[in-house]
């Protein structure tokens, strides 16, 4: 069984959710925010980058290659390599589908079904991926 905090969340799972918030925490800097517009040659909907939506990074990490998210509420941008999934619904809940999406068994079920998160160099999660994974309703 996993060591767990004081909150019952296994200590992996804080460890992930923490490393990938620090490398997200250089695109907080309202300076990076000056320079995005559509002036850019690949200019994004800026719809992705504010309200409440889990963050997925899109290259899985760690020795397991596990799917990676969190959780953000600010205006954020990020690279191409992180997934916006918007959460305009109230079902599911964002925090319920962030435990969903950083659970074991959905990166299980992700390397059984995609042949994109075997790749020995870059294993990926695809938007595709993210759209098939099975959330109950309520």
């Amino acid at each position: 069984m996993p060591s767990r905090d004081k909150t019952g969340a296994p200590k992996e799972i804080l460890e992930l959710v923490e490393r990938f918030e620090r490398n997200l925490e250089a695109y907080r800097s309202p300076h990076y925010n000056e320079k995005y517009g559509p002036w850019l040659a690949a200019a994004r909907d800026p719809h992705n980058f504010i309200g409440p939506r889990l963050l997925v990074q899109e290259i899985n990490g760690g020795n397991e290659n596990r799917i990676i998210a969190t959780f953000s509420q600010e205006e954020l941008y990020h690279s191409r390599d992180v997934i916006p999934v918007k959460c305009d619904s109230e079902w599911p809940s964002p925090l319920f589908l962030l435990g969903i999406m950083n659970s074991w068994l959905i990166t299980w079920r992700h390397h059984r079904r995609s042949p994109k998160a075997k790749k020995a160099l870059f294993p990926k999660v695809l938007v595709g991926d993210l759209k098939q994974i099975p959330v109950p309703k309520l």
